[in-house]
């Protein structure tokens, strides 16, 4: 018992320095933010915010001033902002990285300004600001994290940098404001359900030298008329495109190798398929419940399929033949 109780006294004792570098100073627009030290004892990084007061606008400062020492404010921590009122945000240039949560369930977040210098924006940092309108993401930015703006549905317009890498998993979905997206050439990932059920989208121009659509990436997007594929893609994955109702045609590269199992399917619309002469596999149910596609043709030079106009289908070659009731 004794031992219990001394061990209790120790961790409420110890209990004011457990964050000894951590402190709290009021920013230009009123609100009290909490900062830690870095290791490198030279930068800090936001941690929380007390007394919002009703402030509407956020100004997160460059440097801060603690015990007269001037500490580089360079990165905005885990749920630091999560569930605030404010309607606006200014990011300042020292700002690296905004993490998982910073500003997730900001529901009356309407306008966020970055400033170049900023290099990652985390999983789910903006995750459900529902009336997110419109961001410019900064050049300087190299990666989107997964869920990132997950469920921004009053998101309509996104400007992408030129030198981003990573578009994460689910990192825009269901933002069903979003007209259209252009992905530049120097993303090398796009995640899984990327753009899922981003309902009002209406165009999709891909640029990135990428070699696959993955799983999901614009599933549901029920708007969707026009879509850019790269010329290095070789694999569409399963249900990349599937549920996309207003889809008429797609061209699909040259490169094109794999279709995925219902990688068009329930595309409602879709009239017209051409299968490039590279493709050797397309798995089943690839279009799927496709009540309007008349047209499937198949390019001459491809040895694993070919066309038949008097039905119409897309037909094993003798090498490998259909199999037979």
């Amino acid at each position: 018992m004794k031992r219990v109780l001394f061990i209790t006294l120790l961790l409420i004792g110890l209990a004011p320095f457990a964050h000894a570098k951590r402190f709290s100073a009021k920013c230009e627009t009123g609100q009290v933010l909490q900062y830690e030290i870095q290791e490198d004892n030279a930068s800090v990084e936001v941690v929380n915010f007390f007394f919002e007061c009703g402030r509407k606008q956020l100004k997160i400062p460059s440097s801060v001033t603690y015990k007269e020492k001037i500490y580089t404010v360079t990165s905005i921590g885990c749920a630091a902002f999560s569930y605030g009122k404010m309607t606006e945000v200014y990011i300042p240039n020292t700002i690296l990285y905004v993490k998982a949560f910073a500003f997730s369930t900001c529901e009356r977040l309407r306008t966020v300004h970055f400033s170049e210098g900023l290099l990652r924006i985390g999983p789910t940092a903006f995750w459900q600001c529902s009336r997110l309108e419109s961001i410019t993401i900064p050049n300087s930015v190299i990666s989107i994290g997964w869920s990132a703006f997950d469920g921004c549905k009053s998101l309509s317009s996104i400007s992408f940098p030129e030198h981003l890498e990573a578009i994460g998993d689910y990192a825009f979905c269901e933002c069903s404001n979003l007209i259209s997206v252009e992905i530049p050439a120097s993303v090398t990932y796009l995640g899984h359900s990327a753009f899922y059920r981003c309902e009002n989208l209406l165009s999709v121009d891909i640029q990135a030298k990428i070699r696959s659509i993955p799983f999901m990436a614009f599933s549901n997007c029920t708007r969707l008329t026009s879509v850019c594929l790269p010329s290095t893609l070789d694999t569409i994955e399963r249900s990349a495109f599937s549920s996309c109702d207003s889809l008429v045609t797609i061209v699909l590269p040259s490169s094109l190798e794999y279709i995925e199992s219902y990688a068009f399917a329930f595309c409602d619309n879709l009239s017209s398929i051409h299968i490039p002469e590279h493709v050797y596999f397309i798995d089943e149910e690839a279009f799927a419940y496709c009540p309007k596609l008349t047209s499937f043709t198949v390019a001459p030079e491809n040895p694993f399929y070919y066309h038949r106009k008097s039905c119409d289908a897309i037909l094993e070659n003798a090498a490998k033949p259909l199999k037979r009731k």
